[in-house]
């Protein structure tokens, strides 16, 4: 009677193997939240099986990726201390850099050109909000919440690239209030950017669109002039000229527009958006 109940275990036993050497399966991992194809195993087979396997009840850890659409998740690098920033050089000379690195390949899909970031922190400025870092700075590398394009995802180049951001936010602020303005570089029209994959005008008023989504319901506390203003920006925006002037009209009318905006800018904007000490938005 014990031999025929254990020839019959066997056998089931036998049988099971059997259906594992035919047919692969699938496992589905920690509320399917890991799908793991596995290869069948032979009767007498060496081959260990996974340590998810071997533990019941014991999750797969996930591993740290860095690629260029889903950015850097792991070490975790975080927004900037403004405070600790402090002032920062920026010259015509770092803007070009600045370009360059925006030309090269590895970033985002998303990400923005030179143009584009001008508009966009000019609208910061000229449209101060309560803001952090960690809420404006991921739309400059093309990802949406608070995560790091692969492309600057070590502490080195980070750090780089925070230090031309700031150091060129700072720089804005600073032209756009003394007296009299000085024109934006690119707004000054007088480089040619590599970075830029339209009609460079257009992608500037589109960074600064942008950028208004933070703080869209202060059109209500501003006058004509500054919403006809806001309205010419919006409309460079939808441009695609090809013609060797177009740059320098567009410029122009851009420029009135920023004007515009600036003298209308709350008093206490440069104290919100741009800490005195360290003149970097906040």
């Amino acid at each position: 009677m014990l031999d025929s109940a254990r020839e019959q275990r066997y056998t089931l036993k036998k049988r099971r193997i059997r259906v594992l050497e035919q047919h692969s399966f699938n496992l589905i991992v920690a509320g399917g939240r890991y799908l793991t194809r596995l290869r069948p195993y032979s009767l007498g087979s060496t081959r260990r099986l996974p340590t998810f396997l071997s533990k019941p009840g014991q999750i797969m850890k996930p591993k740290a990726r860095y690629t260029a659409r889903y950015g850097q998740t792991v070490p975790q690098l975080l927004p900037p201390d403004l405070q600790a920033l402090g002032a920062i050089a920026f010259t015509p000379l770092d803007f070009k850099a600045l370009d360059a690195w925006l030309a090269e390949e590895g970033w985002p899909a998303d990400r923005m050109d030179a143009a584009m970031l001008e508009g966009y922190l000019v609208a910061l400025l000229a449209w101060p909000i309560q803001l952090s870092p960690g809420a404006w700075l991921p739309a400059i590398w093309g990802i949406r919440g608070w995560k790091v394009a692969a492309k600057i995802a070590t502490k080195e180049s980070y750090d780089r690239f925070l230090a031309l951001v700031f150091g060129m936010l700072q720089e804005l602020e600073r032209r756009l209030t003394v007296t009299p303005r000085a024109l934006t570089f690119v707004l000054k029209n007088d480089c040619t950017l590599v970075s830029t994959r339209y009609f460079a005008g257009a992608a500037w008023a589109t960074g600064f669109m942008s950028a208004l989504q933070f703080n869209a319901t202060g059109l209500g506390s501003r006058t004509d002039l500054s919403r006809t203003a806001l309205e010419n920006i919006l409309a460079v925006a939808s441009l695609r000229s090809k013609e060797p002037g177009a740059m320098t009209r567009v410029a122009r009318d851009l420029w009135a527009s920023v004007g515009t905006l600036m003298d209308e800018r709350p008093a206490r904007g440069a104290a919100t958006l741009i800490p005195r000490v360290a003149l970097v938005a906040a």
